[in-house]
């Protein structure tokens, strides 16, 4: 489904990716490019392609002139982080840490031969939201899920388990109360500009995100680089050429990133 094709002149072909559709075709050196997105809800484990389609897309297409004759269809992290918002109540107590696997929607683009990148398009719709105050905020992805706290056994068993495939991407999330007040949570942000996609077997997954709170009410944000799964292929770099984040604010803006109550 990511490697490179030839695609032969003014023929369409077309994939499936989880309900979504990803059409393409080329008259020389012009491209014609696509991608027809859906709703979060409509998200199913469907996902095949480049074939023949033997019809033509029925929505607007970009055009694209390029020297090109192979191209690859590539999965990347928006640039919007994503907002995780937890449709049930969980509570993490001092000193602890747990670990949550959450699956998140890539954005695709086409690479051709030349290194060139052609489009972008978000083929899962997800609604705005605002994350922080007025000042310091991110416009965010949102993402309304149930979040279920695991151990490292249980972690090892959803790991390995059935897996939707397509461009949804697993990640890791390692959070820590470094603090002694719990911490009661609503909200998770991931900043997704910081994370590269692998590929195992057709599945795509980023690496461990750690999430640490700490005593004096700050937040740090980082990304383990090295953890990711095991004889996985390197798809797509991080879009920020940087391993960690680290943001040490009050207690207001912990409040703010984690949902505090």
């Amino acid at each position: 489904m990511w490697d490179y094709f030839e695609p032969i002149e003014g023929i369409w072909y077309r994939w499936d990716i989880n309900g979504a559709e990803v059409w393409l075709s080329r008259t020389g050196d012009e491209w014609r490019l696509g991608v027809k997105p859906i709703r979060l809800s409509e998200v199913c484990p469907l996902a095949k392609g480049p074939y023949p389609a033997g019809g033509e897309p029925d929505f607007p297409l970009l055009v694209t002139v390029a020297r090109s004759r192979s191209i690859a269809l590539r999965p990347v992290m928006p640039t919007q982080p994503f907002l995780i918002s937890a449709r049930n109540d969980v509570s993490l107590m001092g000193g602890l840490e747990t670990r949550f696997l959450v699956d998140l929607p890539a954005s695709l683009r086409f690479e051709l031969a030349t290194g060139e990148f052609a489009g972008e398009w978000r083929p899962v719709l997800l609604s705005n939201t605002w994350f922080g105050d007025r000042m310091d905020g991110s416009l965010c992805l949102a993402m309304p899920m149930a979040l279920d706290p695991m151990s490292i056994e249980e972690l090892r068993t959803s790991a390995s388990g059935p897996r939707a495939g397509g461009i949804l991407v697993r990640c890791e999330i390692l959070l820590r109360n470094s603090g002694k007040a719990s911490l009661d949570l609503s909200q998770l942000a991931v900043w997704s500009e910081l994370l590269p996609i692998w590929n195992n077997a057709g599945f795509l997954s980023t690496c461990r995100v750690r999430m640490d709170g700490l005593p004096d009410g700050a937040l740090r944000t980082s990304v383990d680089l090295d953890a990711h799964e095991p004889g996985a292929k390197l798809l797509s770099q991080a879009r920020v050429g940087q391993s960690e984040r680290l943001v040490r604010r009050g207690v207001n803006f912990l409040r703010a990133i984690t949902g505090l109550r």
